[in-house]
């Protein structure tokens, strides 16, 4: 759908730079034959095809400004085994099992990090943005030969992770354009295919966070995790900084509800939103 919608902006940028040639053109011949009606008529649809296409310019912009508010992010799933199954479609899903609760992150802009987060917390990120196209590669290792390694880059979509049967799903697609540089160790020995099962397996992938968080809005309680239940002694504007442990925008300060209402709430007797603490917008 994206792809679509720039060809089609383009094409549209295109039209209309030449169209505002030629009614430019058209003004200065009737000018020069003193046609007064059909220039005023020129100079209307002139502004008209300016106004578009600067209208087309900042849907260009846009999309440029929200990619350059992110950075990248090495997450890394790994698990002890997993599988290939070929679905209908021609695509493929790729299942691990016995897969690790935690996910390891590493970035090194705008400042270096890295540690472990939830894989839970990844999972709902990916899943809030079906729309963004993941890309990863998928490392499998031989404990039994040392330094072992086949891998091949893949994209990734619709991912599913059961946190009692500790396995994480995805369906795949071969990737054989990808330019960036968090999965650039694996690119140049990345294999054509992969065996249909496997034992241990790392899925590292290149995900995308925010350079900086808006502010939020919070509902604070009494008491925690009781939305539905009990009423909100109010809502409070907070600023907001990137946590790992979410990998989400959270208040940036431990205790927003105390701060907002000192006298119903004291320190730290107030807890916001309804799970995890996570701020509404």
């Amino acid at each position: 759908m994206n792809i679509i919608k720039i060809r089609v902006v383009s094409i549209a940028k295109t039209v209309m730079e030449k169209l505002s040639k030629m009614r430019l053109s058209t003004v200065l011949e009737d000018y020069k034959y003193s046609k007064p009606g059909r220039v005023i008529a020129s100079i209307v649809l002139l502004v008209l095809n300016m106004a578009l296409l600067t209208a087309c310019g900042d849907n260009d912009k846009t999309s440029d400004t929200n990619r350059s508010n992110t950075f990248n992010v090495l997450l890394s799933h790994k698990a002890g085994g997993g599988s290939f199954e070929q679905l209908n479609d021609g695509t493929y899903r790729l299942t691990l099992h016995d897969v690790a609760e935690s996910t390891g992150y590493s970035a090194t802009q705008p400042e270096q990090a890295s540690g472990d987060t939830s894989t839970k917390a990844v999972i709902d990120k990916f899943q809030g943005e079906p729309d963004y196209p993941l890309t990863g590669a998928v490392v499998i290792t031989d404990p039994a030969v040392p330094n072992s390694q086949n891998a091949m880059i893949v994209n990734l979509t619709n991912p599913v992770y059961d946190m009692t049967l500790d396995k994480l799903s995805f369906d795949i697609q071969p990737e054989t354009s990808y330019q960036g540089y968090i999965l650039a160790p694996y690119v140049a020995g990345a294999d054509a295919s992969l065996p249909a099962t496997f034992g241990s397996v790392n899925v590292v992938v290149d995900s995308l966070i925010p350079k900086s968080c808006s502010d939020g809005v919070i509902q604070c309680y009494t008491q925690y995790n009781v939305c539905s239940l009990a009423p909100s002694i109010g809502r409070a504007k907070v600023h907001r900084c990137w946590a790992w442990s979410y990998m989400s925008c959270q208040p940036c300060s431990n205790d927003p509800c105390g701060q907002a209402f000192p006298d119903q709430c004291g320190n730290g007797n107030c807890y916001s939103s309804c799970e995890k603490d996570i701020p509404v917008d």
